[in-house]
This record gives C-alpha cells, sequence and structure tokens, in this order.
C-alpha cells in the first residue's frame, strides 16, 4: 500500500502553478464544474471568517515531455476553482452568509 504525504501549501502556491500551467484542474476522472454562484460565496465566506474547509488532495506526476511537475486535483476541484476565481476577478459574497 502506497503510503500519502501530507504537506501545507498557500494559496499562492495554486495560483502559481496554475500560471505556470502545472495545476491540473479538470483531469479525465473529475468532473465539470458544477458549484452555483451561492456555493462559492458560502465558501468563501467561510474561509474568510477564518472557519476550516476540508483537505484539497493532489496527486503529483511528472510530464515526461517537458519535465515539469505537474498536480492533479483529486479531491477539491471545486473549491480550488472557487478561490482562484474569486483572486483573479473577484465576484460578491453575500450578506446572508454572515446570519
Amino acid at each position: 500500500m502506497k503510503s500519502f504525504d501530507s504537506r501545507t501549501y498557500s494559496i499562492n502556491d495554486f495560483l502559481e502553478w496554475e500560471k505556470n500551467s502545472q495545476l491540473e484542474l479538470n483531469p479525465r476522472f473529475q468532473r465539470r464544474s458544477v458549484w452555483t454562484d451561492s456555493a462559492r460565496s458560502y465558501l468563501m465566506d467561510t474561509i474568510i471568517r477564518g472557519k476550516p474547509i476540508p483537505k484539497v488532495f493532489i496527486r503529483q506526476k511528472l510530464n515526461v515531455l517537458t519535465k515539469k511537475s505537474i498536480r492533479e486535483v483529486v479531491d477539491g476541484q471545486q473549491r480550488l476553482r472557487t478561490i482562484l476565481l474569486f483572486l483573479k476577478d473577484g465576484f460578491q459574497i453575500k450578506k446572508g452568509h454572515n446570519s
């Protein structure tokens, strides 16, 4: 049985990986982006208020042609998409989550 390595990454790591085409948010086994604006808003409200969110699971592989390390998102694609979207384009967090 293969062991797993638990690491902590910053949001900047994910931004850098995406910018350098080293983050694969949609490997063939993942579903497409399905979260609603309300779900995205709720996640960002949770993060901004300092509440915990589930872990993201990533598989690292090597692209033999480019010799680049690629990170495939195994679990957490919707959460990462939301965080990256919020940081790039921003969107309004609904006030109803703060109740």
